[in-house]
């Protein structure tokens, strides 16, 4: 009898440990959205923000940067991205019913400055994008949908040894609702 329950309790031991690693907690396959940060810690990052939408592709060669557990600007914005943003307003100008998802960047242990207004850390960082892209480049606040992704100290992330996110937002195109 001990041997038949000494069974049981390793096929039961093994079930749970296929439903824990396959069901309950899988592995991630997620693969990262279009623009999103692929760049590796540290040096040799491309912190480099692309805009596609058809015809329409600029790209600038920095991005948002944001202090560490912070939803505002660490730097004022790059003369780079100034460009490439306004010509981005020009291009939603022309194109009425088109709209830019902006996504935070964050990393998943960073705290959330800004709890009280947003769920999360990324919602803060577009939210805070999306009101520079309204106020200094007139896009119109219906034409910005605000995202957030968030990412593991085991992904490749674009930060610097100061803890600056470097590659604060990720962005992408499709159509107003």
């Amino acid at each position: 009898m001990k041997i038949l329950y000494s069974i049981l309790l390793l096929a039961w031991i093994a079930f749970g440990t296929y439903m824990l690693r396959n069901k309950i907690c899988p592995p991630s396959t997620a693969k990262p959205s279009a623009g999103a940060v692929t760049a590796v810690a540290k040096g040799g990052c491309d912190v480099s923000l692309a805009f596609t939408d058809g015809d329409m592709k600029v790209k600038s060669t920095r991005n948002f940067s944001f202090g560490s557990s912070n939803h505002k600007f660490k730097y004022e914005i790059h003369k780079d991205l100034n460009t490439v943003l306004t010509q981005v307003a020009a291009y939603l100008d022309e194109n009425p019913e088109r709209a830019l998802l902006v996504e935070g960047n964050y990393l998943e242990d960073e705290k959330n400055s800004d709890f009280e207004n947003f769920d999360n850390l990324g919602l803060a960082r577009s939210a805070f994008i999306k009101s520079k892209l309204i106020k200094d480049y007139n896009i119109g606040e219906d034409q910005i949908i605000q995202g957030s992704k968030m990412y593991t100290k085991n992904e490749d992330v674009c930060y610097d040894s100061k803890g600056i996110i470097r590659k604060g937002a990720s962005v992408s195109f499709g159509t107003r609702n």
